[in-house]
C-alpha cells in the first residue's frame, strides 16, 4: 500500500510540472513579491503605530503633562542622598524610563548636582557636572581623587559649597581654592578599630585644607590625628566656621584634632568635638577665651580620663552659651563634683544647659542622690544620659527609679544603664 501512494505522488507531480511548471513559477514569484510588499507595509504600520503610541504616552503620562516646575520638583524627590552614577538609580534612571522623561531630567540641572563617586571617574564626574550648569554643587569622593578628577574640581570650584573626600592622604595641592565651600568631610577612607590605626596628618595639610575655604562653616574630620612639629606656629583665624568635629570611623566616640585648637582662633564656633588627648588643660582655657565662642554644643572624649572638676569648671565657666553637653570617657572621676556644682551653681554654671550625656567605659561610681538634686534644680534640663560600655554599672534601688521614672513622666529624657539597657525604662 505504501508503494501505491509513493507511485502516485510521483506521477502527480509529473504531470504538474509538465503541464504547468512556466505558470507555476510565475504565480511564486509574484505572490512572494506579494507577501514581501505586505511585510515591509506590516513593519511600516508598526513603526507608525509605535511612534503614535509613543505620543499617545506622552500625552497621558501625567509627568509629562506637568509645567516642568513640577515635574522637576516631583523628579528631584527621587534623588537619593549620596547619588552614585548608575544607570539603576536617580538621576540617571530617569533617563531610561522614555524620551519625555529623559527630557524632563536634561531640563533640571538641579537633579545633577550632587553625586557620589567612589572610582576615578574624569569623564562622568565632567559629564555630570556639565548637566548640573550653575547650580551649587555637593561632591562626595572616596578612593577617587586623582589628577584628572582635580582638574574637575578645579573647573567647578566657585560651585562647590559641599565637599566630603574619604582619600588615603590626597595631596592637597591638587585642589585649588574652594571661595563658596560651605562644609568640608574630610578623612580616611577606611574604618578604624583603634585610635593606633588612625591616619596622622600634619598641621600645616590641615591648615592648608582650612586656608582654601574662606567661607568654610562647618569642617569635620574622620580618623585622623593632627602631628605638629616643635616649631612656633603663627595662631590663624578662621572667622565663619560654627562647626568643628573630629571623628572616628567605626568608633563610637570622636577623637583626634586635640592639637590643632592651640594654633587656631574661632570666634564664630557653635559646635565643638574633640577628643582631649594631646591638648594641655591649660591650652584648652586660652583657645577659650582667646576665640570666646558662642558655643553651644561641645563633645570632649578620651583625654577626659584623668580631668578633676576644677579644671573642667574653669572650662565650663568660659562657656555659658552652652545649650549641649556630651563627655566620652575611661572612667568619669569628676561626675559627682559636676552634679554638685551643676545642682548648686545654677543659674551661674552653664545657665543655658539643656542636655547633658555622659558615656564611660570603667564603671564609674556616682551619688544618685546628687544627680536628683541636679535634676531637681535645673528644670530646664530635657535629656540626660549615663551610660556604661562595661556591663558592670550599678543599677538604682527602686525608690530611686521611683523618682526618676517621674521625672520622665514630667518630660525628661532619661537614659541610666548600660549599653543595650536602660534601668529606668519600665520592665
Amino acid at each position: 500500500m505504501n508503494h501505491s501512494w509513493a507511485k502516485w505522488v510521483t506521477k502527480r507531480r509529473s504531470a504538474l510540472v509538465d503541464k504547468n511548471t512556466n505558470t507555476s513559477v510565475e504565480e511564486l514569484q509574484a505572490r512572494i513579491t506579494e507577501l514581501s510588499v505586505d511585510t515591509d507595509g506590516l513593519k511600516q504600520s508598526e513603526n507608525v503605530e509605535s511612534a503614535a503610541q509613543h505620543r499617545l504616552n506622552a500625552i497621558l503620562d501625567p509627568v509629562a503633562r506637568l509645567p516642568l516646575e513640577l515635574s522637576s520638583e516631583i523628579f528631584f524627590h527621587c534623588i537619593p542622598p549620596r547619588p552614585k552614577p548608575g544607570s539603576r538609580a536617580a538621576p540617571m534612571l530617569l533617563l531610561n524610563v522614555c524620551s519625555a522623561w529623559s527630557d524632563i531630567a536634561l531640563s533640571t540641572p538641579m537633579l545633577w548636582a550632587t553625586i557620589h563617586l567612589d572610582f576615578p571617574g574624569t569623564k562622568i564626574l565632567s559629564v555630570w557636572l556639565e548637566r548640573a550648569r550653575h547650580c551649587a554643587l555637593s561632591i562626595s569622593l572616596r578612593k577617587s581623587l586623582d589628577d584628572g578628577v582635580a582638574a574637575v574640581l578645579r573647573q567647578y570650584a566657585k560651585q562647590l559649597k559641599h565637599f566630603e573626600s574619604y582619600e588615603q592622604k590626597p595631596n592637597v595641592n591638587s585642589l585649588t581654592s574652594l571661595p563658596c565651600l560651605e562644609t568640608l568631610t574630610f578623612g580616611s577612607p577606611l574604618e578604624a578599630t583603634s585610635f593606633s590605626s588612625l591616619d596622622y596628618v600634619s598641621l600645616e595639610y590641615i591648615l592648608g585644607l582650612l586656608r582654601l575655604t574662606p567661607k568654610l562653616e562647618k569642617c569635620t574630620f574622620l580618623s585622623i590625628f593632627i602631628k605638629v612639629d616643635l616649631g612656633d606656629h603663627k595662631k590663624q583665624t578662621f572667622p565663619n566656621l560654627r562647626v568643628l568635629e573630629f571623628g572616628v570611623a567605626g568608633l563610637e566616640n570622636p577623637g583626634g584634632g586635640d592639637n590643632i585648637l592651640h594654633h587656631i582662633t574661632l570666634p564664630a564656633l557653635e559646635t565643638l568635638a574633640v577628643r582631649l588627648r594631646d591638648l594641655s588643660d591649660s591650652h584648652f582655657s586660652l583657645f577659650l577665651k582667646r576665640s570666646s565662642p558662642p558655643l553651644r554644643k561641645l563633645v570632649l572624649s578620651g583625654g577626659v580620663k584623668g580631668l578633676q572638676f576644677i579644671r573642667l569648671g574653669e572650662w565650663l565657666r568660659l562657656l555659658p552659651s552652652l545649650v549641649d553637653l556630651e563627655f566620652y570617657t575611661v572612667q568619669s572621676v569628676f561626675i559627682d563634683d559636676l552634679f554638685s556644682a551643676l545642682a548648686d551653681s545654677s543659674p551661674q554654671l552653664l545657665p543655658n544647659l539643656q542636655s547633658l550625656k555622659i558615656y564611660h567605659h570603667l564603671p564609674t561610681p556616682f551619688s544618685y542622690q546628687k544627680l536628683l538634686r541636679l535634676l531637681s534644680a535645673r528644670t530646664q534640663l530635657v535629656c540626660f544620659h549615663l551610660k556604661g560600655f562595661s556591663g558592670y554599672e550599678p543599677r538604682p534601688h527602686a525608690d530611686v527609679r521611683d523618682r526618676l521614672r517621674q521625672l520622665v513622666a514630667d518630660g525628661i529624657e532619661i537614659y541610666i544603664g548600660s549599653r543595650t539597657q536602660n534601668y529606668i525604662s519600665p520592665m
